[in-house]
């Protein structure tokens, strides 16, 4: 039962930092988000978001840390469609890319290249709506708004 209870207040707190982030409230979902338990902190779509507040909030040298290391796991994601992962890959070259050029670090083996290699209508909607990759050419931006 207490597994449930649990499961249900991070689905609930995961919401809560989603709504702050789409707000603009990068801190307060950081910070939010660094308060979840250890378990759901190392899954990959909750260590993507804290690299991508981390990037948010100008703390570049943490977001290269987080990204690097999602980028390692990457391959080994068994969890998610092939669609998924190369959309995660194409979203996690992305947010590297920003923060290696804020960094003021060479990001050139970091291009948009493989982004037309994602087919956007197979890869889940949560995860679109969750990680927004706007810059794919097919990206619909109606779906920013519904």
């Amino acid at each position: 039962m207490l597994g449930i209870i649990q499961a249900a207040t991070s689905a609930f707190q995961w919401v809560k930092i989603l709504e702050l982030a789409s707000g603009e409230a990068y801190a307060a979902a950081l910070q939010k988000l660094e308060t979840l338990p250890a378990q759901h902190v190392r899954q990959f779509e909750f260590s993507l978001l804290r690299g991508v507040l981390q990037l948010q909030t100008r703390r570049f040298a943490l977001a290269k840390e987080t990204f690097k290391a999602l980028e390692a796991r990457l391959p080994k994601l068994e969890k998610y469609s092939r669609a998924d992962r190369a959309y995660f890959n194409a979203f996690l070259r992305l947010c590297i890319r920003d923060t290696l050029e804020a960094l003021g670090e060479d990001a050139s083996s970091y291009s948009r290249r493989d982004f037309r290699s994602v087919d956007l209508q197979k890869v889940t909607p949560g995860v679109r709506s969750n990680f927004p990759l706007r810059g794919h050419p097919d990206w619909d931006y109606n779906e920013d708004i519904g």
